[in-house]
């Protein structure tokens, strides 16, 4: 569309959701001292209103907002969100531009933990300490009101996409100083992480190294190791910069060496999910992102390689592709190699679908009888073979 692509759109961008932050132990919003989610009340305009809330000290609003094309279902990116306090402009986000470096970033806009546990984006209409994005115009403040007793204010958020159409979030605001009754102790551990310094962990067989800048603040880290498995933080908190971890595996003995590997406990029921594990001597480590539950897992069970559109035997004359299903449900795919009758074909993964295909027109195959040979291996070594025999003319 900045380049002069002609999509029509006439709806107003939607808003799911209004949240607003207290910050800090001496600020509140509606007597209490936690996020809190406003009620949102459509207009026949197609703008919102927020019911009148009651505030004190420093605080800040995120939203959740969409914009679709007209006959489209999919939802879009808006295109710049205004606020405006007492009628001056207060905070503004511009998404016009930005630098694919920054991208990663983009968990600093968002809230992170909200967006782990809900699977919901909301957008902060604050700016947070070490943000580095370049979304940011005419932030008065960062962003942030500061609400005293016995004031009223009136805070507007403004929601326009590409082509002009904006929706308007009025909230009034009334100063009131009741003390809030469930400001929550900061949980204090032996670990507390500098942001700007790199910091090692260790206990009984792991150790954890973060280097300088890995996270965006400084905290107390939840650090605790049992047998192998490795409690680290939770995974709400976002991450900058990759950090390792590694295993001390000397106590195992060298023929189960090949089938360990680090994995993360994702989900309800913990599934470990291979994290790209490799070895140095007697350490297994891998390099992450992502804090959580991490353990030493085994995998002794090899690839699977099914055929799709053939059986063995089978007269292929007619067919263009030849196609064979691989999976692998612990580590996953590491390598394949196909040949027909000794002589190495290309096969192409679709990654999503789990395929090779191979293209006859490649012009590899001339024989009738042909004989196929499909070899899997997974991340830790475990490797299946797949015969078969086709024939062409």
């Amino acid at each position: 569309m900045l380049f002069g692509m002609d999509v029509k759109d006439t709806g107003k961008p939607i808003v799911s959701n209004v949240y607003a932050y207290p910050i800090g132990k001496h600020s509140h919003i509606n007597g209490s001292n936690k996020k809190q989610k406003l009620r949102l009340i459509p207009q026949k305009s197609g703008d919102y209103k927020l019911e009148d809330l009651k505030a004190f000290g420093t605080i800040g609003f995120a939203v959740e907002t969409v914009d679709r094309q007209d006959m489209a279902a999919n939802n879009n990116g808006v295109y710049t969100i205004s606020t405006f306090y007492n009628g001056l402009p207060n905070f503004e986000i511009d998404f016009r531009r930005f630098s694919f470096a920054e991208t990663k970033h983009l968990n600093r806009l968002i809230d992170y933990e909200h967006y782990k546990e809900h699977d919901e984006r909301l957008q902060k209409l604050f700016i947070e300490k070490n943000n580095p994005l370049s979304l940011y115009n005419n932030a008065i403040d960062q962003g942030y009101l500061s609400i005293a007793a016995g004031t009223s204010a009136v805070y507007q958020v403004k929601i326009c996409d590409f082509k002009g159409n904006e929706t308007v979030i009025d909230i009034n605001i009334q100063g009131d100083e009741t003390v809030p009754l469930d400001v929550a102790e900061e949980i204090k551990t032996q670990y507390y992480i500098q942001h700007s310094e790199s910091t090692d962990l260790a206990e009984g067989n792991v150790s954890v190294h973060f280097p300088k800048d890995t996270f965006y603040d400084s905290f107390y880290m939840y650090f605790s190791v049992r047998n192998d498995t490795l409690i680290l933080h939770k995974p709400t908190l976002p991450v900058k910069k990759t950090f390792t971890i590694s295993y001390d595996i000397s106590q195992y003995a060298e023929a189960d060496l090949k089938q360990l590997y680090i994995a993360e406990l994702l989900g309800w029921n913990n599934f470990p999910s291979y994290s790209s594990t490799k070895r140095k001597g007697n350490t297994l480590y891998t390099r992450t992102k992502d804090l959580g539950t991490y353990v030493l897992a085994r995998d002794t069970v090899a690839p699977t390689i099914t055929p799709v559109n053939f059986k063995d035997g089978s007269w292929l004359s007619k067919y263009r592709f030849l196609k064979v299903k691989i999976d692998d449900d612990l580590t996953g795919v590491s390598n394949y190699r196909a040949t027909v009758n000794g002589q190495w074909i290309l096969m192409e993964y679709d990654y999503k679908e789990k395929t090779l295909t191979y293209d006859f027109n490649d012009g590899v195959v001339h024989d009738t009888k042909n004989k196929l040979k499909v070899i899997v291996t997974d991340h830790v070594g475990n490797s299946t073979t797949f015969e078969s025999t086709f024939f062409r003319k």
